[in-house]
């Protein structure tokens, strides 16, 4: 009955993240459709958001989306991720009070959808 519940609470809360991240597969050649910047940038502070200690402090300063790839760290299979890449660094609280400084975050972006978030060089979040 617990194992029900648990998977029932872990369907319902993945089902909540599908309407903008959908870390799939895509081809290295495929950019996928464009997104426009502002829409980029609110779905990436709504990816972002709910994992920082104090996200009412979070200060985004992202740069201009373009055309792009990213490749994961050779660690975690070295795939390509193609599509429509943002620069942002995010400066927030930590647990402590105290601002953590600029925090270089890459989102990249597909067909619309948020495909994959590095906190560092080829480091993927998830």
């Amino acid at each position: 009955m617990r194992c029900a519940a648990v998977l029932a609470s872990t369907a319902l809360l993945s089902g909540c993240m599908q309407d903008y991240y959908r870390p799939e597969a895509v081809s290295p050649s495929d950019y996928g459709a464009p997104i426009e910047q502002a829409t980029a940038e609110a779905m990436a502070q709504k990816y972002l958001l709910p994992r920082l200690k104090d996200p009412d402090s979070a200060k985004f300063n992202c740069g201009q989306i373009n055309r792009g790839s990213e490749r994961d760290a050779l660690i975690y299979g070295g795939k390509v991720w193609s599509g429509y890449v943002l620069f942002c660094a995010v400066n927030a609280k930590n647990s402590y009070g105290g601002f953590t400084g600029n925090q270089p975050f890459t989102f990249v972006f597909h067909d619309g959808y948020l495909v994959r978030v590095y906190q560092a060089q080829g480091t993927p979040i998830d």
